[in-house]
């Protein structure tokens, strides 16, 4: 009788112990299980072959000015943001800059946008923006919250709100209808650690890369969203392997969601369900090798001497499109452009970047000067 209440114990335990030993103890990043499967693909595009059958679509227009000094005199260099607002006035960020600074169409320099600190409209550690479809809010997403920006009666942007929303690592932000949508991985805590010595490991993730929060109370309203998860679960591994950039379309009502290390798209409806997922068959992803899976201290770091594709931030249009660049390991820059209704890639050609105005037939682009500073300048275009 004894045997015979010991005996699914025994086969439980063999089980449990066969899942863990299927997993060896070091892996590389991307796994292919861990991503979505080829028959829930939508569209595939291949950049090579793309290159000699697509038809590139016309973005072409006049050079009307030139931006090549930030507010100091000194050359821009390291931009990392730029987009334009209604109103044609061009919002500039450079790598670990904690302010926004703001030019008009012309190129001259106008106001700027925070500081560093941590009161009101100030930044400690800024990571993306995005205005609302009106231009009368700027959104700029720090490491901790949310700060709120709205245009005073002088037309320069005064704070007026902060949200907290909780997250860790956060990458993106992009606001749509009543919602501001960030990318990030929120924590739980767990009751019993799986390692006691180790103070992650008394955190996991939620199962979701994205998370919306009202934009008049900053409620947090929904979590949705792909995630790609290490193997030993450490919260900050699963955070920078999910890493997502943002793009919410107010023509389709879709958030679009991109993993900047492995070339998927996915588009999201008001209600954070599916609607479609894309791929670049031949994107290079960066490769991350998971070592120490089956012990306490599990440990990550690139592969040596690999070379992998990565994408710019969304660029909006006044489409139904974002505009998405990857930039090759051979420094070669292709153009992409997503119908965020369906899924579709178009390849763009090799171009700068041109963030378009959805209101206006403006735009920009960002060209590099090869000197010792990598200094660059902003052209504004007027479309034809």
């Amino acid at each position: 009788m004894e045997m015979r209440r010991l005996f699914p114990f025994v086969i439980f335990f063999f089980l449990a112990s066969c899942t863990s030993n299927s997993v060896p103890d070091e892996v590389i990043h991307p796994v292919p299980d861990k991503l979505p499967p080829d028959e829930n693909i939508s569209f595939t595009i291949d950049i090579e072959a793309a290159q000699e059958s697509r038809e590139i679509p016309d973005f072409s227009g006049n050079i009307h000015s030139s931006i090549d000094q930030d507010a100091s005199g000194s050359e821009l260099y390291e931009l990392e943001d730029v987009t334009i607002d209604g109103n044609g006035y061009v919002y500039t960020r450079t790598l670990e800059s904690n302010s926004i600074e703001v030019y008009d169409f012309d190129g001259n320099y106008h106001y700027t946008i925070g500081r560093e600190g941590r009161g009101p409209g100030e930044f400690t550690n800024l990571r993306a923006m995005d205005f609302d479809p009106s231009y009368e809010n700027l959104y700029v997403l720090e490491m901790n919250e949310i700060e709120i920006f709205s245009r005073s009666e002088y037309g320069q942007f005064e704070p007026t709100n902060t949200i907290y929303h909780g997250l860790n690592l956060p990458a993106d932000i992009c606001v749509l209808r009543d919602n501001i949508y960030v990318s990030g991985m929120s924590l739980s805590t767990l009751d019993a650690p799986s390692a006691p010595n180790d103070p992650l490991s008394i955190f996991q993730f939620k199962d979701a890369s994205i998370h919306s929060f009202n934009v008049d109370s900053g409620e947090h309203t929904d979590s949705f969203g792909q995630t790609y998860n290490s193997y030993s679960g450490n919260p900050i591994a699963d955070a920078n392997l999910s890493r997502t950039f943002l793009s919410c379309n107010e023509t389709t009502n879709t958030i679009v969601g991109l993993f900047a290390n492995y070339g998927y798209f996915f588009g999201y409806d008001l209600q954070g369900e599916s609607k479609w997922i894309s791929k670049v068959n031949n994107f290079k992803s960066l490769k991350i090798r998971e070592t120490g899976i089956h012990s306490p201290t599990p440990g990550y770091g690139g592969v040596p001497n690999s070379t992998a594709d990565f994408f710019t931030p969304f660029r909006e249009t006044d489409l139904q499109m974002e505009l998405i660049q990857i930039i090759r390991d051979d420094a070669e820059v292709s153009t992409l452009y997503l119908d965020s209704e369906t899924g579709e890639l178009i390849f763009g050609g090799s171009s700068s970047i041109i963030p378009v105005s959805k209101t206006q037939n403006v735009g920009a682009t960002i060209t590099l000067h090869d000197d010792e500073y990598h200094s660059m300048s902003i052209q504004t275009i007027e479309f034809e």
